[in-house]
């Protein structure tokens, strides 16, 4: 009751709740090598900026220091959220993923680095 009136609840709004529930049901668990691979690329591109930022950092590149900063900024705060939706992503394949995604995306960022920014 509010304010002193009944309120009915709407039914369609109720069908729709359980339809959505049933839909996430039905989807079930995210395989293990999917969980993998998105860690392993996600990690990677992270690595890879971070790299990149620190050596335009120490060569006193402005412009390329700002758009990683900002870019690991942004990564860092989607993979938040993205880790908070799922316990799929609180698993043996997200930690490899992530560990082998960033080792790789440091190497490969300090040759692309070489290439972009000289020396």
């Amino acid at each position: 009751m509010v304010g002193g009136f009944r309120i009915a609840p709407d039914r369609a709004a109720t069908t729709r709740a359980r339809a959505a529930r049933r839909l996430l049901n039905q989807r079930g668990n995210v395989s293990k090598f999917k969980v993998f691979i998105f860690w392993f690329a996600a990690e990677f591109v992270l690595y890879a900026l971070v790299v990149a930022n620190g050596r335009a950092f120490n060569q006193g590149l402005y412009a390329w220091t700002l758009g990683s900063d900002m870019m690991i900024s942004a990564f860092n705060f989607w993979f938040a959220v993205k880790f908070i939706e799922g316990k799929d992503n609180r698993s043996w394949p997200a930690l490899v993923g992530c560990v082998l995604g960033g080792g790789t995306g440091s190497l490969i960022s300090i040759a692309l680095t070489k290439w972009a920014y000289g020396a």
